[in-house]
């Protein structure tokens, strides 16, 4: 599996795990609200760019673990 499909895996079960527990039928927008802060400064660029798909996996990783922690 790449880390790409990891990622896409997580927003699935993360999008399910909430309509179950929460009732939320606005998880896939939390979850991009969430994803889009993913971003480093680059100061070659003078502006914040996309994080790796490793390190943006890792965060959201952390992320979901501390949402089902606090439901």
């Amino acid at each position: 599996m790449t880390v790409s499909q990891a990622i896409d895996r997580l927003e699935i079960n993360y999008i399910k795990w909430s309509e179950k527990e929460n009732g939320w039928t606005d998880a896939g927008y939390v979850w991009w609200d969430r994803i889009k802060d993913c971003q480093k400064w680059c100061d070659k660029e003078k502006t914040y760019v996309p994080m790796s798909d490793t390190q943006t996996l890792k965060i959201m990783r952390e992320w979901v673990k501390n949402q089902k922690s606090f439901y």
